[in-house]
């Protein structure tokens, strides 16, 4: 009876110790945690993206954690490195396909990455939809020349709209044949 007492007593001691050093690690990795995001945080609102990205990357290295790889990719697409938000997003899904947030914020970054549109477009040359929003893209990034290319593009198609006409300048013409006056 001394004796299974005696061994009841040291299995509950390793129980504990193994407990209490399980909460002591998990504690740590959550301060590793909280501390990584509040400074990559920091660092990010100053505007120094790099070194809060290097902040995710050193903290990723100790502590493989989906909060941290999630917020890695925000950091990159907040100073417009969307491809490599794209591949840490694509990154998290596989990593963690039960996140969601990794696959919504992949959907926007496909539609802010030109190059996604242009390979589309490579395939499907007709594509008016994607043509448009690769052609407004550009514009509002003021690569004017480019944007121009695929006005034409889509200009010759028959997508004559406010968009089109603007990005090549023929506003006027618009305005007459959304009136249904004859052109001179």
């Amino acid at each position: 009876m001394k004796r299974r007492f005696s061994v009841e007593l040291i299995a509950l001691f390793l129980i504990l110790s193994v407990f209490v050093s399980c909460r002591t690690a998990d504690s740590n990795a959550n301060e590793i945690l909280k501390s990584s995001i509040d400074l990559a945080t920091a660092y990010a609102k100053a505007g120094e993206y790099d070194k809060a990205i290097d902040v995710y990357d050193r903290a990723w290295s100790q502590l493989e954690d989906y909060r941290l790889l999630y917020n890695k990719a925000m950091t990159l697409a907040a100073c417009g490195r969307y491809s490599q938000a794209i591949i840490v997003c694509r990154e998290g899904v596989q990593r963690f396909p039960m996140i969601m947030a990794f696959r919504t914020a992949l959907a926007s970054f496909l539609e802010t990455d030109s190059s996604v549109f242009e390979e589309i477009l490579e395939l499907d040359p007709y594509n008016s939809a994607i043509r448009l929003k690769l052609m407004n893209m550009l514009y509002e990034g003021g690569d004017i020349e480019r944007a121009r290319y695929h006005a034409s593009f889509l200009w010759d198609q028959g997508t004559i709209n406010a968009d089109t006409t603007k990005v090549l300048g023929y506003e006027a013409l618009y305005e007459i044949l959304t009136r249904g006056e004859s052109t001179p």
